[in-house]
């Protein structure tokens, strides 16, 4: 059938729709197609971008980090440089200030020394004084004196001071001796930490006045000692031996401690100011707990004031076995706080006990010390019963003291005196009958 040309012209403009729809579609597609693939590449390119711009900013940080720490380095160096500067000036300042203290120090102890030197030359011209007699004054008889008496009076006056002189120099002599014994038993016995540098002259018991210096450890005088006797104790029980410094002083630098305790004083000539003693007072005690003492009885029994070196150990007259015995009933009965046991004694002369060895025990009879003695006797006064104990010391586990003064009362409170009395003990009843020869 014939169409007529309006409905093909329709027909066509109808297809040229048709295409021109589907075409538009098309471009529409693409250009969905191009916007979401150009959002991605430009989410793609956000998301590379943004790392970059972190990792910058670290790199950035970590160089100025660096930076600063490398300025502290440094700054802190050139702090320590100015401290070893500074410490080693300081180090050449103390060595200085070292040197001259220890040169100080020297000269110090140089002048301490001819001080004692000096002092040491006072003392001996001292006592060199009293043994320089002046020239005697001749004696005139009188005018009507009997002639047979001249030649008389000149033998007696010839005679006494011929006499005098030898009794001087015998004491000069022996003086001497007890010195030197004295310096060499202080050797021998190694008594460490005393030198004599005066020991003066023998008296009656003692020697002095002495002048004593005192050492440390390392043998530097860090003081001296002086004193205006000095005697001797010892216990040859209890083999121990005291150096008894009577009326003095002790000195450290340039000040004076009496032995006493007393206020300190400068240290100053014995004649100054008003203080006439120059500070000395008391007594010090030096006592050497394992010193044999019979060596130094030997040697100058004239220091050892209570020594009676004549004495025996017993005489005969009392049986000590029995005696000792009786003895040891008697301090067990005195047992409540705890009791005394005699050990042993060499003897008895008169009323007195001679090398003594006593235990000290408590209740239940253990070991609390033990105490020996040259000497002991039994006092009774009243209804109490004492040993005094005479030269010797208490001995414990790990120590020995000698006794203070050179005795020890033992006050036994619970002992009936009586007993005592009826028990036969030497100095409070006679020997007995069965006495032994």
């Amino acid at each position: 059938m014939t169409r007529s040309p309006e409905a093909q012209r329709e027909r066509e403009a109808t297809r040229v729709r048709s295409r021109g729809t589907a075409t538009a579609s098309v471009l529409a597609a693409a250009l969905a197609i191009g916007c979401a693939r150009q959002d991605a590449a430009t989410a793609d390119l956000a998301r590379s971008s943004a790392p970059a711009t972190a990792a910058e900013l670290g790199a950035a940080a970590e160089v100025e980090a660096t930076a600063k720490l490398e300025a502290r380095v440094r700054e802190l160096e050139d702090e320590l440089a100015r401290a070893r500067a500074k410490e080693e000036d300081v180090a050449r300042e103390h060595q200085v200030a070292l040197s001259a203290l220890r040169t100080e120090l020297r000269q110090a102890a140089e002048s301490r020394m001819q001080r004692e030197q000096e002092w040491q030359r006072y003392v001996q011209t001292v006592g060199k004084l009293a043994a320089i007699t002046g020239p005697e004054l001749p004696k005139f008889a009188p005018a009507d004196a009997e002639a047979e008496r001249a030649p008389a009076a000149s033998a007696t006056a010839a005679a006494e001071p011929a006499a005098h002189e030898d009794a001087e120099a015998a004491h000069h002599e022996r003086s001497h001796e007890v010195v030197l014994a004295l310096r060499s038993l202080l050797t021998i016995e190694e008594v460490a930490g005393l030198d004599i540098v005066d020991p003066g002259a023998l008296g009656d018991g003692w020697v002095g006045p002495v002048v004593l210096r005192m050492r440390d450890g390392s043998g530097r005088p860090v003081g001296t000692l002086c004193a205006d006797r000095l005697r001797l104790e010892g216990s040859v029980a209890a083999r121990t031996l005291t150096i008894v410094l009577e009326h003095g002083y002790e000195r450290r630098g340039m000040t004076r401690y009496p032995f006493g305790g007393g206020a300190s004083v400068p240290d100053a000539a014995p004649d100054a100011g008003s203080d006439s003693s120059g500070g000395r007072a008391g007594v010090r005690r030096i006592e050497l707990p394992d010193v044999d003492p019979n060596r130094w009885i030997d040697a100058m029994p004239e220091l050892f004031a209570h020594l009676a070196t004549s004495q025996r150990l017993d005489d005969g007259k009392w049986d000590l076995r029995a005696l000792r015995a009786n003895l040891n009933v008697l301090l067990r009965e005195d047992a409540a706080n705890g009791y005394y046991r005699l050990r042993g004694m060499g003897g008895v002369v008169g009323s007195v006990l001679s090398d003594v060895a006593l235990d000290q025990l408590d209740r239940d009879g253990r070991m609390l010390c033990k105490l020996f003695a040259d000497r002991m006797y039994v006092v009774c006064e009243g209804r109490s019963v004492e040993l005094v104990l005479e030269s010797g010391a208490r001995v414990t586990s790990d120590t020995k003291t000698p006794f203070l003064d050179g005795r020890c009362r033992i006050i036994l409170p619970r002992a009936d005196a009586d007993a005592w009395r009826a028990a036969g003990i030497p100095g409070l009843s006679e020997p007995p009958p069965h006495e032994k020869l």
